[in-house]
């Protein structure tokens, strides 16, 4: 926690010194399936810091250790998902999409950088997919990892986003698959996605799941507990949902 100042991650040395420590904190949080002791509180403080260093420090150049960072994080939660760590990964996921966005806006992204987050989509939906597919599924961990997908998904470039995730990403796959996959979806769509993409993808939500409806209760619940949005807002979106069906 004392590192996650802007004058320590803002320094050159920062990243070569810690952020190997970082990735290994968060690769090394469990093993053999189960978290080893007092693990969960270091894998938080982990993802925290990973949360704050992208905020402050970007992701611009560090293409690399972003993906060590979310090649970890997939591994790790895989083995042993947990909520508190759900949370935390999805927020530094977010950071690391919303960067690039904050530089798109700027226009001082990059191709690598959009690269960057199309990789890490790519990344988590296949990580979600192999959950599903295992035997017995690995439900918990698919419904984790599908947060931090959503939360990168979130900010990525509007006009090629649904072309993005109903091709690479398999997203219609991963609702097809699991039906709660729906109503985490819709409570990510509704709680931030850009104007210019949520009603889109709102309608190809509907067109493949008309019962999506039934998701309704449980994405009004979570978005009313999000302090970013108020569930005067929520409520208005799950209207216009109910209009449409």
């Amino acid at each position: 926690g004392a590192v996650a100042v802007e004058e320590l991650i803002v320094c050159d040395a920062f990243f070569p010194a810690v952020w190997p420590v970082v990735v290994a904190c968060v690769r090394r949080s469990c093993e053999g399936g189960a978290w080893k002791s007092d693990a969960v509180p270091l894998a938080v403080r982990a993802h925290s810091l990973a949360n704050v260093a992208f905020k402050i420090a970007g992701t611009a150049g560090r293409s690399a250790l972003v993906k060590d960072y979310m090649s970890a994080s997939v591994e790790s939660f895989r083995a042993a998902p947990d909520e508190q760590v759900a949370r935390v990964l999805a927020a530094a996921a977010g950071a690391i999409s919303s960067d690039v966005a904050k530089c798109r806006e700027q226009e001082e992204n990059t191709t690598a950088d959009d690269e960057l987050v199309s990789w890490a989509m790519g990344c988590l939906s296949a990580a979600v997919l192999q959950c599903l597919e295992a035997s017995p599924p690995e439900v918990g961990a698919a419904e984790g990892l599908f947060q931090a997908f959503a939360a990168v998904a979130r900010f990525h470039e509007p006009a090629s986003l649904p072309g993005v995730l109903y091709g690479a990403c398999q997203l219609r796959d991963m609702l097809q698959r699991h039906e709660p996959l729906r109503g985490l979806w819709l409570s990510a769509l509704i709680g931030g996605f850009a104007e210019t993409a949520r009603p889109e993808l709102l309608r190809l939500l509907l067109d493949d799941f008309p019962d999506a409806a039934a998701a309704f209760d449980d994405a009004s619940s979570a978005a009313s507990a999000d302090p970013t949005l108020s569930r005067r807002g929520a409520l208005g979106w799950l209207g216009l949902l109910r209009s449409a069906l």
